[in-house]
């Protein structure tokens, strides 16, 4: 019995088959990436949130805000930062208690302290981050303006900051200091978050201010504008520094933009990797998208804990 033999595809008919599966993939793969960005930026959202109930849960147990930073006496020996004094209330209460807070060990940049502030807290950062986060160099005790290049730690996604700096003057925060003056007299510049006059839904705890230590003009890393002893970007140090509008490449300020124009240090917006804005909490312990269309100074008036400001009803 004779059997006909089944003629294979053609060339053509290939093609179009090959054709057809890249117009698939091109229509899925935008899809997919959006997902999956979702998905970041809720995680990204829960992050903010749980730092911003840590300050409550702090409150509560202090009967006073979080401190932007303590420090044991002058050039802030023994200094730390906010995200150091939050790990008891995101539940890392373990590498808290192994620190050590004497003075003489200046704080987190005491080579003792390596093994603890190379520790990457999972929610201090944003999954839509793009590469690692570690700071490589860090001033050194023994001198503080020296740059130690041996010394590493890993930089957080969420700042607090002192103020907003619009190149003429500056205004503060609910954020302040604690610790002691030169003479060693202590002080303590913080207050119940009762005391926050505009609101607590109208008053911004921590913003995203993401990316660092590489520096952002843009979507651009410059390597060169690094803080060579990254003094204001690591989660467990110094956090002292004011949020500022700038131009839009990021390279001067003031300016029209305050959000996701750059991350630097001297000049800070809100700065996040997610299409068309930034996450920022609140006093209240709600978070917002704060859209990059959003004026400076709608921002400013975030930011002051008693200025009075009335803000737009679309931020």
């Amino acid at each position: 019995m004779r059997h006909r033999c089944r003629p294979a595809f053609t060339l053509i008919e290939l093609l179009v088959v090959i054709a057809i599966i890249a117009v698939l993939v091109g229509l899925l793969l935008p899809a997919v990436q959006k997902v999956r960005e979702a998905a970041a930026r809720t995680a990204c959202t829960n992050n903010i949130k749980q730092l911003a109930l840590a300050v409550h849960n702090y409150e509560s147990a202090h009967g006073r805000m979080t401190p932007i930073h303590v420090n044991a006496g002058d050039n802030n020996e023994g200094c730390f930062g906010t995200h150091y004094l939050l790990l008891p209330y995101v539940e890392q209460d373990s590498l808290h208690r192994r620190f050590d807070t004497s003075p003489a060990l200046y704080g987190y940049m005491a080579p003792a302290h390596q093994p603890l502030v190379n520790v990457k807290v999972p929610g201090f950062v944003c999954p839509s981050t793009p590469g690692d986060h570690k700071a490589t160099g860090l001033y050194d005790p023994g001198d503080p303006w020296a740059v130690n290049p041996a010394l590493t730690a890993e930089c957080p996604d969420y700042l607090s900051f002192r103020g907003y700096d619009d190149g003429v003057g500056g205004y503060s925060s609910v954020w302040r200091s604690k610790g002691r003056n030169s003479d060693g007299t202590a002080y303590d510049e913080t207050f119940p978050l009762v005391h926050v006059q505009d609101g607590t839904s109208n008053t911004l705890l921590f913003v995203e201010c993401a990316g660092r230590p590489r520096q952002y003009f843009g979507r651009t890393a410059d390597p060169a504008a690094e803080d060579p002893g990254h003094w204001l970007g690591t989660w467990a140090g110094y956090g002292e520094t004011s949020l500022s509008s700038s131009t839009y490449d990021g390279r001067s300020y003031p300016g029209p933009c305050i959000v996701n124009c750059t991350n630097a240090d001297w000049v800070s917006n809100l700065y996040a990797f997610h299409p068309g804005g930034a996450n920022a909490a609140l006093c209240d312990g709600s978070v917002r998208f704060v859209a990059e269309r959003t004026p400076p100074a709608t921002v400013k008036a975030l930011l002051t804990p008693a200025g009075g400001e009335i803000l737009p009803g679309d931020w």
